[in-house]
């Protein structure tokens, strides 16, 4: 997957039930096509709301942070929260390891 990004109060789910997936790494941060200013967090969770990644104070403009994860839920939960109602969080190059 190249990237996706979210407004605040949006998410996407994934499961991956049965695949035996054990890690998650990817690129977290403000989308360049969010006008200036917007600030913000950016949540991986699994469904039951275990935090998986969290990144804060991200900013438009700033390099998008490394995120490496352990995945203890085949479930996971993208979530932002961004300061600027037409900004989103960009979620990149998000690799999921599976064994299967």
């Amino acid at each position: 997957m190249k990237s996706f990004s979210l407004h605040d109060n949006e998410r996407i789910d994934w499961d991956l039930t049965g695949k035996q997936c054990t890690k998650l790494r990817g690129y977290i941060g403000i989308d360049d096509d969010s006008p200036n200013g917007t600030s913000g967090f950016a949540f991986i969770t699994n469904q039951g709301f275990g935090l998986l990644a969290y990144e804060q104070q991200l900013a438009k403009g700033q390099s998008a942070r490394w995120i490496n994860a352990t995945l203890t839920d085949p479930k996971l939960r993208f979530l932002p929260d961004v300061s600027d109602p037409g900004g989103w969080a960009a979620y990149a190059e998000m690799q999921v390891y599976c064994n299967s």
